[in-house]
């Protein structure tokens, strides 16, 4: 791909910013940093490639799948979802999510329908502060409630007997030809906007923003060997980072230091740590077990299953579904997700004999086998047309989550920024929150690093942007 005209350059202040970790948490606070501080930026990945950590694939707008959350938590996901999906516009898939409680669960329709409420009320006010944008459709479309007595009438009738809502409701309609039985749910049951990501679009993007800043240096296959501490003249901490890179040892000293290496964060620091080249879901078990073993954090793994239908018949119209029930019990939660490839679906099922994985031994096929087969029966369980589900040749897409303290329930992120010791750290729960983050991240170097002027920073042109992105994506 050969473009010109789209390097943006700025002059420097002669500072180094080190970020160690190339998942979404380091890419994004990479390109913030960029967009807001003239200095020099070092962005070290161990692996081959950048933005190779778990999937962030769902948006989360107001926490709707985790009804154990509190309210000032969910308003919390809210916003970052909403900075997020502004951010990747591009990358939105505008498919609604069903959110339903399974008829065993202890959780009340009632109070996920106040939540829908306040979420719509809340994302009506951000969107009057941020210039009227609707990064998740317009206000009246946020979400939908359906009834038992709309289910019973459309499996009698084929039809609702009046519009309920003409966004959802075509989505609605696959969701109840799919459902065996109406009385496997508990009433009301949402249609809410909580829309699907194209990771492979929002990666595109970053990629792209990437390369475009010229202050940006990317360092892939870079495995921090040592980092020491040293204080300048002024008495601020300087970084000594040792990196090795094709069997050769390479020393940096950075002014500032972002730890952004996810659940690894806690041993960047450490002698004793432990990092995991090229992990895939056969080397899982080890790495998972060694870090639960080391961290007083929750630490979870989580995987999604690809599964193929080849005669699915609801190709159009599939909504994102998700029926909730107590997290880790044969009850758990099943959440079934369109993707992009024909007929293929990816499949949660939070029991510990599927997605939740909370004992493994990834050593051989057998076991991914056997954990995608029963996300399945899990599913077919409450819905036709999956009995002929078979597992895909595609990798299974998983994850090791943390979270901030010993709080299971918890999905909220945190920014730890000490200015003393010039050291800041992402503890990223989920991938959605990296824009907010990363953005209150530059803005404290910002403030860090003293005032910049505007005209020695690069600046992207959103139209020149948008059609070079474009370009750039056909040329792919």
């Amino acid at each position: 791909m050969t473009q010109t005209g789209c390097e943006i350059a700025g002059r420097g202040n002669g500072k180094k910013i080190a970020i160690v970790g190339g998942g979404i948490a380091g890419v994004m606070a990479a390109v913030k940093i960029a967009q807001e501080i003239n200095t020099e930026i070092h962005l070290f990945e161990k692996n081959g490639q950048l933005l190779q950590g778990g999937p962030w694939c769902h948006l989360h707008a107001g926490g709707m799948l985790y009804p154990m959350i509190s309210k000032d938590d969910a308003l919390e996901l809210l916003y970052d979802s909403l900075s997020f999906a502004l951010f990747f516009q591009e990358s939105i898939i505008h498919t609604p999510c069903i959110v339903a409680y399974r008829k065993e669960s202890n959780y009340s329709p009632s109070k996920l329908l106040s939540r829908c409420m306040l979420m719509e009320s809340k994302y009506s006010e951000w969107s009057k502060q941020h210039d009227h944008a609707l990064p998740l459709g317009t206000i009246d479309s946020y979400f939908a409630m359906y009834t038992r007595e709309d289910m019973e009438y459309f499996k009698n009738n084929g039809t609702f007997e009046k519009t309920i809502h003409p966004f959802h409701d075509s989505y609605v309609k696959t969701f109840c030809k799919l459902l065996k039985n109406i009385d496997d749910i508990k009433y009301p049951f949402v249609s809410v906007r909580e829309p699907i990501i194209d990771m492979d679009m929002a990666k595109s993007k970053l990629k792209l923003l990437l390369s475009m800043y010229s202050n940006i240096h990317i360092h892939t296959n870079a495995f921090v060997e040592n980092i020491s501490k040293e204080y300048n003249q002024a008495n601020y901490v300087l970084y000594n980072m040792t990196y090795n890179k094709n069997n050769k040892n390479y020393i940096i000293t950075a002014d500032f230091l972002v730890n952004a290496a996810g659940f690894e964060s806690r041993h960047l620091l450490s002698h004793n740590r432990y990092f995991l080249n090229n992990v895939s879901y056969k080397n899982l078990s080890y790495m998972f077990h060694h870090i639960k073993s080391s961290s007083d954090e929750q630490i979870e793994c989580k995987a999604s299953f690809i599964i193929n239908i080849e005669s699915f018949p609801y190709k159009n119209f599939m909504p994102e579904i998700a029926i909730i029930g107590e997290r880790g019990t044969q009850n758990g939660m099943i959440q079934i997700t369109p993707t992009k490839h024909k007929n293929h679906f990816q499949i949660h099922a939070m029991m510990e004999n599927s997605s939740l994985i909370r004992e493994i031994s990834f050593d051989n096929q057998s076991e991914l086998y056997f954990r995608t087969h029963k996300a399945i029966e899990h599913v077919y369980n409450i819905f036709h047309d999956f009995y002929t589900a078979q597992p895909s040749h595609l990798e299974p897409l998983w994850g090791i989550q943390r979270t901030v303290g010993k709080d299971h329930t918890k999905r909220i992120s945190t920014l730890i920024f000490e200015k003393h010791t010039s050291y800041a750290e992402i503890q990223l729960v989920k991938g959605i929150s990296s824009v907010s983050l990363a953005t209150l991240l530059a803005k404290q170097l910002q403030i860090h690093f003293g005032p910049v002027n505007p005209e020695e920073l690069g600046t992207v042109d959103q139209k020149e942007f948008i059609d070079y992105f474009n370009n750039s994506i056909q040329l792919d």
